[in-house]
């Protein structure tokens, strides 16, 4: 049946802004954002930006400061209408990246656990082997810069080694090293050897200490720190301190083993164009949420577009700019290592891994202090928009959009300190808020920018020497944080 003019004029205003006509029919040419009924002007942006950036002003700034705005009147919209829950059910969806990789972790940890087993006997052997060695050392340094000094740390260092070849080398380190390690015997922390081209230690010490056999002292071994004398402690005295390292490097080592079996097993391969559909993605959440292109596939399943949204939306809001600069290479790795995730989570959920009780409290309480410590910033806990407040909805949302134009005038100003929305309540924020962002708004606001910002250098060109005309910049510099991708959701 084909559909009348006005049935369609109808779908496209239901799709797009079902409660906001005017968003349909202007272009929003001076307006960067809108939140309900109240709209940044272009020129707002503009003066933000240059007030903060100065001569070196970033138009590009324009989005991150116009994201800043909606993130921030979203947020003080719905404690104004009492609809901000911290409720348990509402903490798991807001903390679900915590949760997943607590589960994640737990089940990968049970894994690894389980192929890691360290008997003293291994030990023994881990030892005999030589994979991860454990050093002492007495290091003497020069007192000065003069050859005199170096002379002296010498000598010193020769008169103590055979004291260190036949007594007690612990103690002659507590007495005489002159680095930190003389507080626990002169013992340097376990580990493998390095490369020539990436040491561990500093070569001139790593080359003599890895050819000490068990219970050897080596001679004066000259550094960049000064001069050191080298023990290869034997096994009986350091076997307690070495399981712990043995432990890590085999962990080290299974890990990558179990990660490569995993990848193997499930037949994970990274679709062609899957960097191209994640920088996509980044620039557009609200259509990634919705994108069944595949970016992985695996055995039994494949991850899609609108599996990697959520993991991006967990992002600092900065990345979605590094996202779209970064290499085909970075983007795919990135993808497999999200994916390898979503299979890991399956794992655990099949093996019925849930997160630990007192971990899920201290994580809901960290991020319950979070957000009052930024109702707080923004001005936003004063007792006409307390729960128990008598004042009208309307009146408080009134009162909360002035204080979100109170706090970014603080901001800029430098009288007040930046506070970044957790990226999951950003997120949900929009998700369900009416609000939107205007390109052209936007792309105004650059022009003003680089107006500006001719105009201040055309005058600093013809002042005198020394006088900066128009405004300076405000001290705290910018927010750091930079604007989602979203174009805007109005219900």
């Amino acid at each position: 049946m084909r559909r009348t003019g006005l049935a369609t004029l109808l779908i496209v205003l239901t799709a797009t802004a079902c409660g906001s006509f005017r968003d349909v029919f202007t272009s929003h040419a001076e307006t960067a954002a809108r939140v309900g009924s109240r709209e940044l002007p272009s020129a707002k942006v503009a003066e933000i930006i240059t007030r903060l950036g100065g001569p070196t002003a970033n138009p590009q700034a324009a989005d991150l400061i116009a994201g800043i705005w909606v993130d921030m009147a979203l947020f003080a919209d719905r404690i104004a209408q009492r609809n901000l829950g911290n409720d348990s059910a509402t903490m798991v969806k807001l903390m679900w990246p915590q949760i997943v990789e607590s589960k994640i972790q737990a089940w990968h940890d049970s894994v690894i656990s389980s192929r890691t087993g360290l008997s003293p006997a291994q030990v023994d052997s881990a030892y005999t082997a030589g994979d991860i060695k454990l050093f002492q050392h007495i290091l003497f340094m020069p007192s000065g810069p003069k050859a005199a000094d170096t002379a002296r740390a010498k000598a010193q260092a020769e008169k103590i080694l055979p004291l260190a070849k036949a007594g007690n080398f612990g103690k002659l380190a507590m007495q005489y090293s002159s680095d930190g390690s003389k507080a626990d015997s002169g013992y340097l922390p376990p580990g493998p050897k390095g490369t020539p081209e990436r040491p561990v230690l500093v070569s001139e010490f790593e080359t003599p200490a890895w050819a000490l056999a068990p219970g050897g002292v080596s001679d004066v071994v000259k550094s960049q720190f000064g001069f050191h004398i080298i023990r290869r402690p034997p096994l009986e005295e350091v076997r307690g301190r070495l399981t712990p390292a043995f432990k890590q490097y085999l962990v080290a080592r299974a890990d990558s083993a179990y990660m490569a079996d995993l990848t193997a097993r499930s037949e994970l391969k990274v679709k062609p164009g899957a960097a191209a559909a994640i920088r996509t993605a980044a620039a557009d959440l609200s259509a990634a949420r919705k994108s069944g292109k595949e970016l992985v596939s695996y055995k039994g399943g494949s991850f899609k577009v609108k599996d990697l949204a959520p993991w991006l939306e967990a992002l600092p809001m900065q990345s979605a700019a590094q996202i779209k600069s970064a290499n085909d290479t970075i983007l795919e790795g990135f993808a497999k290592s999200i994916a390898q995730n979503e299979i890991l989570l399956k794992q655990a959920d099949s093996a019925k891994v849930t997160v630990n009780p007192a971990l899920f409290t201290t994580m809901s309480g960290q991020f319950k202090t979070a957000i009052e410590a930024l109702r707080e910033a923004m001005g936003l806990n004063v007792p006409e928009l307390a729960d128990s407040s008598k004042l009208p909805e309307a009146e408080r949302r009134k009162l909360a959009a002035t204080k979100v134009d109170e706090y970014f005038d603080k901001l800029i100003k430098g009288e007040a300190q930046f506070r970044q929305i957790p990226p999951t309540l950003s997120a949900e924020l929009r998700r369900e808020g009416d609000y939107r962002i205007f390109p052209q708004g936007i792309g105004r606001a650059k022009e003003l920018i680089v107006a500006q910002r001719t105009k201040d250098s055309a005058a600093a060109a013809a002042a005198p020497q020394g006088v900066q005309p128009g405004l300076q910049p405000a001290p705290g510099g910018p927010p750091g944080q930079s604007a989602r991708p979203d174009s805007g959701r109005t219900p």
